[in-house]
């Protein structure tokens, strides 16, 4: 549609992150669909690990660091 590939994703995870570190969240989770490439890419940019699961693959940002 008219709003892939114009950052919106990038900003609301930039986002959401922001929120993470002021509310002292340790880590921040997304599921998504084992075929959507592309959040799943933009997540690996943003520095989230990709887990991969039987269905939906989950994406986890350490706020801080890995521990």
């Amino acid at each position: 549609d008219q709003y892939q590939n114009k950052g919106l994703g990038s900003k609301l995870i930039n986002n959401i992150i922001e929120i993470g570190k002021d509310k002292d969240l340790k880590k921040i989770y997304a599921s998504v669909l084992k075929d959507n490439s592309a959040m799943k890419y933009v997540a690996k940019r943003l520095g989230f690990v990709v887990e991969e699961g039987p269905e939906l693959d989950d994406l986890v940002y350490y706020i801080g660091g890995k521990q």
